[in-house]
């Protein structure tokens, strides 16, 4: 799955930016400290140089010590135009030096007995799309929005099973079914699982979800958003 975009992570960056600044202007050498964070970031003279709109001599003095005592707005020039080039360049350097927050991408919850779709009061309503049978027992329900689909990491796709494939999954915000459907795929291919009853909030039609999702499994659609299913389900 794609990585996030780094650039979101404003809080981490900033603080990233005043951590560098700060080592820069309290070191006894903030020459060596230009040069150590420039390595860092395996950024080159020249590039550095272009960027600061400097000569390479004028960032070359900075770092042999030749010109002393950068200035506040120097070292935040320079500061910030480590972080500009390397998220020109996704981040890979930012990712090795700030913590990103985890964030929480779905939910998992494990039913007290088996329950039956159609038999479930504000379940039994949603509008089915295909024609698979619906009456295996599921234990369990899990919640995932389309927008994070991208963020999960391999090690997710077996997680968002719980303690049993038997299980719902309600997937809101759903945009694109293309999308679903090579989620669903690469699900299989990952974990040889399907979900045995899939719930999509959505807009889209009954046709263009049977267009473009081809599984074997009931499909539902639904307008209720993720609290409203959870309301539901919640004393199952």
């Amino acid at each position: 799955m794609a990585k996030s975009d780094i650039s979101v992570h404003k809080e981490e960056i900033q603080k990233l930016k005043q951590d560098i600044a700060g080592e820069i202007s309290m070191s006894e050498n903030p020459g060596n400290a230009f040069k150590k964070w420039q390595n860092i970031f395996e950024i080159s003279q020249l590039s550095l140089a272009r960027q600061m709109k400097l000569s390479c001599s004028t960032i070359s003095d900075y770092e042999n010590g030749r010109r002393n005592n950068p200035s506040i707005k120097l070292v935040q020039r320079f500061v910030n135009t480590l972080i500009e080039l390397d998220l020109k360049h996704k981040g890979q350097i930012i990712r090795k030096l700030i913590t990103i927050p985890s964030v929480q991408v779905f939910e998992t919850k494990e039913f007290k007995r088996g329950i039956k779709i159609k038999h479930t009061e504000g379940l039994k309503e949603l509008t089915q799309v295909n024609t698979k049978n619906p009456n295996e027992l599921v234990f369990g329900i899990s919640y995932l929005d389309a927008q994070n689909i991208p963020e999960l990491e391999s090690s997710d796709l077996q997680k968002l099973f719980g303690k049993t494939n038997k299980r719902i999954f309600y997937i809101n915000n759903v945009q694109s079914p293309l999308l679903i459907h090579m989620f669903l795929k690469s699900l299989k291919l990952a974990t040889n699982l399907y979900p045995f009853i899939l719930i999509l909030e959505t807009t889209k039609t009954q046709d263009e979800i049977n267009k473009d999702i081809d599984v074997n499994i009931p499909i539902y659609i639904t307008q209720k958003n993720k609290d409203e299913i959870k309301t539901i389900v919640k004393d199952l």
